[in-house]
C-alpha cells in the first residue's frame, strides 16, 4: 500500500556557510536534487526557484 499526500509542503532549513546565490535545485522522476555549495559565513539570506 502507498500513501500520496496532496497539497502544498514546506520545509526549512537553517544552513550555514553556504553560496546561497550558486544553489541549484532540480526534479527528475520524483526525485528532488539540491545542490549547496559551501562558503564562508555571510548574512544573505533569499528564495531559491527550484526548475
Amino acid at each position: 500500500m502507498n500513501e500520496r499526500h496532496t497539497g502544498t509542503l514546506q520545509r526549512q532549513y537553517m544552513l550555514p556557510n553556504v553560496a546561497a546565490d550558486k544553489i541549484t535545485a532540480s526534479q527528475a522522476d520524483g526525485v528532488l536534487t539540491i545542490t549547496l555549495p559551501k562558503t564562508q559565513p555571510s548574512a544573505n539570506d533569499g528564495q531559491i526557484e527550484i526548475q
